[in-house]
């Protein structure tokens, strides 16, 4: 996913969300298999920590990206603020002359 970009079409897109879902997939189902065939108790309480694991990582997982989503958009926009500025010779190509 690191050679995403703007001109891309979305074949590559679909791809890497199967592909990331059939890898989620083949992590998760052999975890338990041991633990889902023991007695009833056992298979209840495994069932409940396999979740429980599942559902903080899938909440730190989030939280990490949420917190790189904002920390990049912020380093983003500073450094766009730094090369737009009323005196940049790129800028001043643009701007419509007054004469």
């Amino acid at each position: 996913m690191t050679g995403f970009d703007l001109q891309m079409d979305s074949a590559m897109v679909v791809w890497s969300g199967l592909s990331q879902g059939l890898g989620t997939g083949f992590v998760y189902v052999p975890l338990a298999p041991r633990l889902r065939d023991a007695d009833a108790g056992t298979a209840q309480r495994s069932t409940a920590i396999f979740s429980l694991t599942r559902n903080l990582g899938s909440s730190i997982g989030i939280s990490v990206v949420n917190t790189l989503l904002t920390r990049n958009t912020q380093v983003m926009h500073a450094t766009l603020g730094e090369h737009v500025t009323r005196y940049s010779p790129v800028l001043r190509a643009q701007l419509p002359t007054d004469h």
